[in-house]
């Protein structure tokens, strides 16, 4: 498709992408926002505020309307996770200088020294001092070191799904206390909130104002720097005009980790998996860098979002998938003459491109992890066979840019 690009009128393709954007992208996302910050306000923050009432262990930064989500799109009632830094449940009982050692750290799986314990990229465990941290009726019974470095005397790790169900029921007392205070009943109402857990959240299923909101309560815990596994990412090598080295550093100063359960036969029971996704998210929102004439935003959201309104037509692509795809082609087209506004047919092109190789080829590496494939869950037929209609949409789309129902 590349080299045929001067068959098409590019033109005509700009302006439909340009009119995609005015009428559908930029639409989406200003409704989008408003419903964001409309449910937080309104429904989360009140619940986040009772459950540190019940249990001040569990006292969560606020969320802010703008903060970290994965997703929020208008399929089946608004859809979006939310990242809830849980900012005290690791606080130390006594100040620094009244201890010789940290009251907790996080642990690398990659870098576990024991035989019978296999490395799970991605994932670590979190060692704490029970004498120093309020972390009771949270630790695995398993105790078996993962490590030879004895961090703590009395090293014990701390439990996921533990965590994740303790949170769970104080979000459900919650709800249920502020049911009993009538905040529900107050202008605008809202008719029914449902708390279960899901995956590695806590789910929120509110009804109000006719609209139905899912709402998934991400539970992390935020550690300074990056685990070993990432460490690599950022070097010298990978520093550009648009990777800067100030900006590796800022997104390296601390990742977040949260109750994701570890694959196959791996120690479920301590394994935490790093949420590299809020530094990818944080990367894609800030991809222009203040540059007015740039388009590398915008060429993710459209891409973006005309996935989210053919979810069958692209399935298994989604958006943390196109995600990755684009952080990848800002790394690998740095320079922002490549991405000024009246070439982003050509940079919509290039990204629908590099996606369609990515599922031709079976291979989509982790922006972080390289060595991590994102799509090493389906079959290469599969994938192909996907691969093969993409590219007849693409195709549709170049070709009747000003028709093509993919563009309305």
């Amino acid at each position: 498709m590349a080299s045929s690009k001067k068959k098409f009128d590019m033109e005509k393709l700009n302006k439909a992408l340009c009119r995609f954007a005015d009428e559908i992208v930029t639409p989406n996302e200003k409704k989008a926002k408003k419903a964001q910050q409309f449910i937080i306000n309104r429904v989360v923050n009140p619940i986040l505020e009772e459950v540190y009432n019940q249990d001040d262990r569990f006292h969560c930064e606020k969320v802010k309307p703008n903060g970290c989500y994965v997703g929020l799109m208008k399929t089946g009632g608004w859809n979006f996770d939310l990242l809830v830094n849980l900012d005290n449940l690791l606080s130390p009982k006594i100040p620094p200088d009244c201890r010789d050692h940290a009251s907790a750290v996080f642990i690398d799986s990659n870098r576990c020294e024991n035989p019978y314990l296999s490395g799970v990229s991605g994932f670590g465990y979190v060692a704490t001092d029970p004498n120093l941290t309020f972390v009771h009726g949270l630790l695995s019974p398993d105790n078996v070191a993962v490590d030879s470095t004895q961090y703590f005397p009395c090293e014990r790790y701390l439990s996921p799904q533990k965590v994740l169900k303790k949170f769970c029921q104080l979000v459900e007392q919650a709800v249920d206390k502020l049911d009993e205070e009538c905040l529900w009943e107050r202008i605008p109402t809202v008719y029914e909130v449902s708390v279960d857990i899901f995956g590695p959240t806590v789910k929120l299923t509110i009804s109000m104002e006719g609209e139905t909101f899912h709402v998934h309560l991400v539970p992390s815990l935020k550690f300074p720097d990056f685990p070993d596994s990432a460490k690599t990412w950022g070097g010298r090598s990978q520093q550009n005009s648009w990777l800067s080295k100030d900006k590796i550093d800022s997104i390296k100063n601390h990742f977040y980790i949260f109750p994701s359960e570890a694959p196959g036969d791996n120690d479920k029971t301590r394994l935490w998996c790093c949420f590299y996704l809020a530094k990818e998210v944080e990367l894609a929102k800030t991809a222009d860098r203040g540059q007015p004439n740039t388009c590398r935003v915008l060429v993710y959201q459209i891409m973006k979002t005309m996935c989210e309104e053919n979810v069958d037509a692209f399935f298994p692509i989604n958006a943390r998938i196109i995600q990755t795809v684009f952080l990848q082609q800002c790394t690998q087209h740095p320079h922002d003459y490549t991405w000024t506004i009246d070439k982003i047919c050509y940079a919509f092109i290039d990204l629908f491109e590099s996606l369609l190789d990515c599922l031709a080829t079976s291979q989509c590496s982790h922006f972080f992890l390289s060595e991590t494939n994102v799509l090493g869950d389906y079959r290469p037929d599969e994938l192909r066979q996907v691969a093969r209609h993409l590219q007849a949409v693409l195709y549709d789309i170049v070709s009747r840019p000003m028709k093509s129902k993919f563009l309305k």
